[in-house]
């Protein structure tokens, strides 16, 4: 679901998938889907042109204007995805 994968065979922090569908109750299932996940940061990857269909896609992901960032160009139209690590 979501093209949801681990970014390498054996990686067990970073995760990539695809972006939720416009609505809000996209976003929403797109979040619940994640957090089941157990996935706890989100890096957005859509520039601001995709963004704008979206009534709030960055506040949806918990993100505060200190944690927005861009990264355009060569993979537009996804995420990268963190879980926390467990600490030994």
């Amino acid at each position: 679901m979501y093209k949801f994968a681990a970014a390498a065979e054996d990686e067990l922090v970073v995760f990539g998938a695809a972006k939720p569908g416009y609505r809000d109750r996209e976003v929403a299932g797109w979040i619940d889907f994640m957090r089941r996940q157990k996935i706890d940061r989100v890096c957005c990857l859509l520039p601001e042109r995709q963004l704008i269909g979206y009534s709030d896609l960055l506040g949806s992901y918990g993100m505060g204007a200190q944690d927005r960032f861009w990264l355009l160009g060569w993979l537009a139209g996804g995420v990268f995805l963190t879980k926390r690590r467990s600490r030994l």
